[in-house]
């Protein structure tokens, strides 16, 4: 399952996981030195706590 996750439709209608302490914003600097994989899970990871996936993150994709 894991190997064909990135290939799983992505439900942009999901409900936000809002448990535990709160998800620490980066800073804008901190954010720009990621990779495109640790950025993209940055992103991921705020959108799930906070419950909203915007439209264009549905056209990223993981490096192979």
């Amino acid at each position: 399952m894991l190997d064909s996750v990135t290939d799983l439709d992505i439900n942009p209608n999901f409900n936000c996981i809002c448990v535990g302490p709160p998800l620490i914003k980066l800073p804008d600097e901190v954010i720009q030195d990621l990779s495109t994989d640790q950025h993209y899970g940055y992103k991921i990871v705020c959108a799930v706590r906070e419950g909203v996936l915007l439209q264009n993150w549905l056209c990223w994709r993981l490096a192979q």
